[in-house]
């Protein structure tokens, strides 16, 4: 527990932006939102994460 936490989690991100964790990765994988990997690896995202992903343009983008 050393390291500190910055950012959110998948999980949160997802509850905030009302989708789901797999969308949250769709929008990562193409672009959309950037995550930083933990020494864990775990995925830590900005809170301008919420609203790129809340924004109807990426949902009318991924069909």
């Amino acid at each position: 527990m050393s390291e500190q936490r910055t950012g959110l989690g998948i999980g949160e991100v997802a509850r905030r932006a009302n989708v789901s964790a797999n969308a949250v990765r769709h929008y990562e994988r193409y672009g959309v939102v950037t995550s930083e990997r933990t020494s864990g690896n775990a995925r830590r995202f900005g809170i301008d994460a919420i609203c790129r992903i809340s924004s109807p343009s990426p949902r009318r983008a991924s069909g």
